[in-house]
């Protein structure tokens, strides 16, 4: 039901978000290192994952964590809704 212009929205935001990450070298949770022994540091701009409880930055309402097949999601209820 998106109009085309709201697709377009969303691709050019998806593409911009994806190409920071990489520019970051993506996002380290864990003991992942580029061949350099670099970690990612996208992980310090991500707006809800691994925030639960923490107001969300756009509206300041909690963050929320559903378990969703066997994996954690992360959300605003207020403004994923």
């Amino acid at each position: 039901d998106l109009k085309d212009s709201e697709i377009q929205r969303m691709y050019d935001a998806v593409l911009q978000i994806l190409n920071m990450a990489i520019d970051r070298f993506g996002t380290t949770y864990s003991a992942y290192r580029t061949v350099t022994g670099q970690t990612g540091e996208n992980q310090h701009f991500l707006k809800v994952y691994q925030r639960m409880g923490l107001p969300c930055f756009h509206c300041g309402q909690e963050i929320i964590k559903r378990m969703l097949g066997n994996r954690s999601t992360f959300y605003c209820e207020n403004c994923q809704n």
